[in-house]
């Protein structure tokens, strides 16, 4: 016999010895007992259980997307300020190197006496030199070798015609476009006081047009020799 609503019902057979029979009759009689369905209690609380361990596990697995995505963005917006910090950091020395390697080409232009000169500039030693070349100027190729020193010096050799080399420090001027290199040391010269290049002004007018300005000292006594050159490719 079944019972409604969450119990069940189970059957108890009373056995009862009624006098004055000859025989001995059983006399069946159902006792109709409550009893919870302890299956059905069991099957209930595995559904909860499974309905709780499935919204645990679906916020676990939302919260490892949500740190892996956190992760991400991190690490791109790690990158994104080394960039820009790298950028900051630049000396004043590398951003001039590559402002002069803005020059890369032939150059033509003429003395102020009239005579044609042709200057020709290209990187060397996988980029970390720069080679300028003038030709035509008198009888002598010259041949300038520019490169940093440490972060923080642009330096110059200058292979000059008076059979010294003399090297040089850049400063640039406010704008970067105009840079001056000053004597330092050289080697192969006699005396502080013989023949030698002194300091050169490079002014980078526009990229099809720059001048140079060389100055030769000897024994106190200077002498200027400026290039105005244009692009020929």
């Amino acid at each position: 016999m079944k019972g409604t609503g969450p119990h069940r019902f189970r059957a108890v057979r009373s056995l009862r010895v009624l006098s004055g029979s000859p025989q001995r009759t059983l006399r069946s009689r159902l006792l109709i007992v409550p009893q919870a369905d302890s299956r059905g209690e069991t099957q209930e609380a595995r559904s909860t259980q499974f309905s709780e361990t499935s919204l645990t596990t679906g916020k676990k697995k939302g919260n490892e997307a949500m740190t892996k995505s956190i992760r991400v963005a991190l690490t791109f917006l790690a990158a994104v300020a080394l960039a820009a910090t790298a950028a900051v950091a630049q000396s004043e020395a590398q951003k001039s190197f590559n402002q002069l390697k803005s020059l890369t080409g032939t150059w033509e232009g003429k003395t102020p006496d009239g005579k044609a000169v042709e200057v020709s500039f290209r990187d060397t030693a996988g980029g970390s030199a720069l080679m300028s070349e003038i030709n035509g100027y008198r009888s002598e190729d010259m041949i300038t070798m520019f490169h940093l020193d440490g972060a923080n010096r642009l330096m110059m050799t200058h292979y000059c015609g008076a059979g010294n080399q003399p090297r040089m420090q850049a400063s640039a001027s406010p704008d970067g476009k105009t840079l001056t290199f000053k004597f330092v040391d050289a080697t192969n010269l006699e005396s502080p006081e013989s023949g030698h290049m002194d300091h050169v002004v490079i002014a980078m007018l526009d990229p099809n047009h720059h001048t140079e300005e060389w100055t030769f000292t000897n024994h106190g006594k200077e002498m200027n020799q400026v290039f105005d050159l244009r692009r020929k490719n």
